[in-house]
């Protein structure tokens, strides 16, 4: 999320102002929204899945918040399918309920 404001600071196409408001509004956006994943669970999901502990985070994420990961990584889908699932699924499954 900060990544691309500071982009935008650094090329200035945003002052130091700007950018700081920026975050701001960002960071009162995010409050309460954001979810943690600890470490060990994220391991635990490492080791079960055999995927990276960058990709496990996510799927630890998804567990948490009972939901699938929309992801178009096909060897992460392969490696957990009851826990993510394409885009073009996720699209047909909100048709579905709509």
């Amino acid at each position: 999320m900060y990544s691309p404001i500071c982009c935008w600071r650094v090329t200035g196409r945003l002052s130091q102002d700007q950018a700081n408001v920026t975050i701001g509004n960002v960071m009162r956006l995010l409050t309460n929204r954001l979810h943690a994943v600890p470490h060990s669970d994220a391991l635990a999901v490492s080791v079960k899945y055999s995927v990276s502990a960058y990709d496990a985070r996510f799927l630890a994420l998804a567990l948490s918040v009972d939901q699938r990961l929309v992801t178009e990584d096909r060897k992460l889908r392969d490696a957990a399918p009851m826990l993510t699932q394409s885009i073009e699924d996720a699209l047909q499954s909100s048709e579905r309920q709509v």
